[in-house]
């Protein structure tokens, strides 16, 4: 939610009546940003890490994670940042630069999928819309060669192929369930159901498809837009 604007006026008149009542309180808490980075990449792929250009290995580092690695927001600065993406441990050729918005208030996935040699980052913005807004679900399907389908609320995303991406939108501010029907690339069907715990708080979600350390199907869920 944007912040309200006032006349200069308004305010100034506000400030002599109060100011002084209000000399000895605590100064309010600083406004901050969040951030979270998804390495979305396949299994034997390399660790990555966001960092500062042309810092050195261990220094500047903003986020890193090993392939299937999806970390929870993280507090930074709000101001805009440019950052590279690196193998871990080596400074020497970035993937690439990019810029991050960080603005107060504002959830961003830094999310990088695809071909290892030459990955994709997307950046996502987790920030709620607003307060009373239906909600909204988002599928991400990183099993390698699987094809699948999600249901929620009488609603479906559709065939997701790996390394694809639906939305499902409309839901009710509410736990719900969402069921996933696909196959494996042998073919084998698979079934699987989640919670999604939408609430006063939370208004988008993500639905990761991706095997476990066992190469398992097995989804998670990830509320997105809420430090929990």
């Amino acid at each position: 939610m944007r912040p309200k604007s006032y006349t200069l006026a308004s305010s100034l008149l506000a400030v002599l009546v109060v100011g002084a009542a209000h000399a000895q309180q605590a100064s309010p808490q600083p406004k901050t940003a969040w951030v979270r980075f998804w390495n979305m990449l396949p299994k034997g792929s390399p660790a990555l890490e966001l960092a500062q250009p042309g810092s050195s290995p261990g220094e500047g580092t903003l986020a890193n994670g090993t392939p299937g690695n999806y970390s929870s927001y993280l507090d930074v600065p709000p101001v805009k940042q440019r950052v590279a993406m690196f193998k871990r441990g080596d400074r020497s050729t970035p993937f690439g630069l990019f810029d991050l918005p960080f603005e107060p208030d504002r959830f961003l996935t830094v999310l990088v999928h695809g071909d290892p040699r030459r990955p994709k980052v997307e950046l996502v913005d987790d920030t709620t819309i607003a307060a009373d807004a239906p909600g909204v679900l988002r599928v991400w399907n990183f099993f390698p060669g699987a094809t699948v389908n999600v249901s929620a609320s009488q609603q479906s995303s559709g065939s997701v192929p790996y390394n694809g991406y639906a939305v499902i939108s409309g839901l009710p501010r509410s736990t719900i369930s969402a069921k996933l029907e696909g196959k494996l690339p042998n073919n084998t069907p698979v079934q699987a159901e989640v919670e999604l715990g939408f609430g006063a708080s939370a208004q988008r979600a993500t639905l990761l498809i991706l095997p476990d350390s066992y190469g398992r199907f097995r989804p998670r869920v990830a509320i997105d837009g809420a430090n929990f």
